[in-house]
C-alpha cells in the first residue's frame, strides 16, 4: 500500500483547470503528462518516456517547477552545480539542445514549448498547461485545500487533500545530479507534502474518522520520526478511537524517539499528553495548536 493509498477515504476528487490556451497547448491537442514525483517521465499516445537521468532530467525538472516562467541562465547554472565550472554555459547550452530534441521526439508540440529568450544574457521556458504536470496538481489541490481547511469546510478540505496526495508517486525529481540548491528546492516539496498529509488526516479526524487513519499516520513517522504533529495526530486518534493502551505507547515511543535526537516533546505535545490524562475529549479533538517538526538541537 502506498504512502498517500494508507490514508485516503473515499471522498470525491474535485477537477483541476484544464489551462490550456495562452500558456500550453492548444485545446484541440491531447497533451503528454508530465511526471516529477516518484519517476521523471512523460506519458502519452499510450507511451511512457523517461527524461535521461543526470543533469539533463535536473534542467527539465527545474524549467517545469517554474511554472511557465522564464529562467535566467544563471539561475540555471545554480541549480545545476555548486561551483560552476568554466564550460558550464556552453554545457548548459548542449542538454537545452538536447532535451528540446528529446521532447520533441516524444511529441512535437512538447519540443515546442521549450522556449528560449534571447538578448541580454539567455533565457529559457518550459511552457506547459497545468493540468499537463503531476506537481502543479499537487501544488492546486493543496492550495485549495487549505483554503477550505481556513473557511471551516472539513470535507472541503479532505477531498482537496486527498487529490493533492493522489498526484504525488514518490520524492521529487529523483535521478537528477544537481546542486545543493536543486536539493533544497526538492525537500521544500517534500515538506509541503508530509504538511498536507498532516492536513489530509487532521480533516478526516474531524468528519469522525479515527483508527482507520493509523496506518497512514504510522507510515508517515517511518519516514519522518520527527513530525511532531503526526505523533500528535496518531496519539489523538487511537484516544478517540477507544485504543488507550495504543494510546499510552505511542506517547512512549513518541518521547523516545525524539529523546534519540536530542529533543523533547513540545509544549503543545506535553499539553496534549495531559489532556489525554484528564480524558479531556474536547481538547483532544480540537486542539488550538498541532506542531510541525523541528530540527535536533
Amino acid at each position: 500500500m502506498s504512502s498517500t493509498e494508507s490514508c485516503q477515504i473515499d471522498i470525491p476528487v474535485p477537477a483541476i483547470p484544464s489551462g490550456s490556451g495562452e500558456l500550453g497547448f492548444p485545446a484541440t491537442h491531447a497533451p503528454a503528462v508530465i511526471r516529477l514525483s516518484g519517476s521523471v517521465e512523460v506519458a502519452g499516445g499510450g507511451t511512457v518516456q523517461p527524461i535521461r537521468p543526470g543533469a539533463l532530467r535536473a534542467v527539465f525538472v527545474a524549467l517545469v517547477l517554474e511554472n511557465g516562467r522564464y529562467v535566467c541562465r544563471q539561475r540555471l547554472l545554480d541549480l545545476l552545480w555548486d561551483e560552476c565550472p568554466r564550460s558550464a554555459p556552453v554545457n548548459l547550452r548542449g542538454y537545452i539542445s538536447r532535451l528540446r530534441h528529446d521532447l520533441a521526439a516524444i511529441d512535437p508540440v512538447l519540443g515546442e514549448s521549450l522556449v528560449t529568450l534571447k538578448g541580454a544574457g539567455c533565457h529559457y521556458a518550459l511552457q506547459i498547461p497545468d493540468a499537463a504536470v503531476d506537481v502543479r496538481h499537487f501544488q492546486h489541490h493543496a492550495e485549495h485545500g487549505d483554503q477550505q481547511r481556513r473557511a471551516g469546510d472539513r470535507r472541503g478540505a479532505a477531498r482537496h487533500f486527498r487529490a493533492a496526495l493522489s498526484a504525488w508517486r514518490g520524492p521529487l525529481g529523483p535521478g537528477c545530479a544537481g546542486s545543493r540548491r536543486l536539493d533544497a528546492l526538492f525537500e521544500t516539496y517534500h515538506e509541503r507534502c508530509l504538511t498536507v498529509r498532516e492536513r489530509y488526516a487532521e480533516s478526516l479526524l474531524q468528519l469522525g474518522h479515527t483508527l482507520e487513519l493509523v496506518p497512514g499516520l504510522r507510515e508517515l513517522l517511518r519516514s519522518a520520526p520527527l513530525r511532531e504533529g503526526a505523533w500528535c495526530l496518531l496519539l489523538r486518534v487511537t484516544y478517540l478511537g477507544g485504543d488507550l493502551d495504543a494510546t499510552m505507547g505511542a506517547w512512549h515511543e513518541a518521547v523516545a524517539t525524539l529523546a534519540d535526537h536530542g529533543l523533547d516533546p513540545s509544549a503543545e505535545m506535553v499539553r496534549l499528553h495531559l489532556a489525554i490524562l484528564r480524558r479531556d475529549d474536547a481538547a483532544i479533538r480540537n486542539p488550538c495548536h498541532i506542531p510541525g517538526s523541528r530540527a535536533p538541537r
